[in-house]
């Protein structure tokens, strides 16, 4: 440890000192320290000083530089918890007076960088590190798409030093969680490791697919997968259209726009949909598209009936037997709430799954 620069006097030397032995656990501390009067007016120059001693303790290798009032910091923080704790000084406990000037820390070689996803019935929990707000944004907002209402605890934190590409291989991950039971995803560094039970052999064909092929150049991707067992009782009538009602209530279809493409967040909803209609013995199912009023009334008739096509051809992919299937489509002609909102068109739009008796 170098330290070096002006002090007011020598007892703020020797407590500098004392301070830096105990940082430095023993290394050589090598004092270029002189005497001379300045201090700004409002300083505690030793305040100030063992505050930047606090936050080099905190680091692998780094430059603390306190001119006048100014803080400037640069280094690598030894772990997560040391990042953290170096934000919080520069965010929360700067001394009076002292105002920051630089800050660039970054994460010392050799730390792990992870991020992990687990998904139950009832909640999705995100943990670990992203780079920064936008991959930490894109991640919840993606997340929410594909768990509707579920709750999802968010304890992710932003921490530099992320390889290349590894918030899109989160999203990857996630993706490929939204579609199995009882699931979980760990990213580490370039490694993704997946664990869960899919609901159909597509899913868990795609979803296998997905982890080994699909991520970015440079990450490997590892599955421990298996295929969910559908309970052999057959739900009743009314168990049935509750199920599915609640599933419904829970989460939404999501099509391209103006098109009857679904969207990958939405293929986890309707592999569990697909799971709940092969639980309902032989009753028929009909599969209602809506629309909102924007657009002419024949244009979205004929948008619902290839968007509510296609849910249907989904759910026979799943694994339900095309037959018991009536797709049907009502264009706008059915709406549940006014058009005359953003809120209510989307509401508006939307898929219903109904047993016929």
């Amino acid at each position: 440890m170098t330290i070096s620069g002006y002090i007011p006097d020598s007892a703020v030397r020797s407590a500098i000192l004392s301070l830096a032995g105990e940082i430095g656990a023993g290394a050589e501390t090598e004092d270029g320290m002189r005497f001379a009067s300045g201090v700004p007016q409002l300083v505690d120059w030793l305040e100030a000083t063992e505050t930047g001693l606090s936050l080099l303790a905190a680091m692998s290798q780094g430059t603390v530089t306190l001119t006048d009032a100014t803080l400037d910091v640069s280094g690598e923080a030894r772990d997560a918890a040391a990042f953290r704790n170096i934000q919080d000084i520069l965010g929360n406990r700067l001394p009076d007076g002292v105002k920051l000037g630089t800050a660039d820390i970054g994460m010392a070689q050799g730390q792990p960088y992870e991020w992990s996803a687990r998904l139950t019935r009832q909640q999705l929990e995100l943990d670990g590190q992203v780079p920064d707000q936008a991959v930490h944004d894109a991640i919840l907002s993606a997340a929410r798409l594909k768990v509707g209402t579920i709750e999802i605890l968010d304890r992710m934190e932003l921490l530099p030093g992320a390889p290349d590409g590894f918030g899109q291989a989160a999203l990857i991950a996630l993706q490929a969680l939204s579609r199995l039971e009882q699931s979980e995803a760990v990213l580490k560094d370039r490694n993704l490791s997946v664990q869960g039970s899919a609901l159909s052999g597509i899913a868990l064909r795609e979803t296998r697919r997905l982890i080994e092929e699909g991520l970015p150049e440079g990450f490997s991707g590892t599955g421990s997968l298996s295929r969910a067992e559908i309970p052999e009782t057959v739900l009743v009538l009314a168990d049935c259209q509750q199920q599915l009602d609640s599933l419904a209530g829970s989460n939404t279809v999501l099509f391209q726009t103006g098109d009857a493409g679904i969207e990958p967040h939405s293929f986890g909803f309707l592999d569990r949909i697909a799971a709940t209609v092969q639980q309902c013995g032989d009753v028929r199912m009909e599969i209602s598209g809506h629309t909102d009023s924007d657009g002419s009334e024949a244009d979205n008739l004929a948008l619902s009936e290839r968007r509510a096509d296609a849910v249907a051809d989904y759910l026979t992919a799943a694994g339900v037997d095309a037959k018991r299937l009536v797709a049907v489509g009502h264009g706008e002609s059915r709406p549940v709430r006014e058009n005359e909102t953003v809120q209510g068109k989307a509401a508006n739009r939307r898929i219903e799954f109904q047993v016929m008796r």
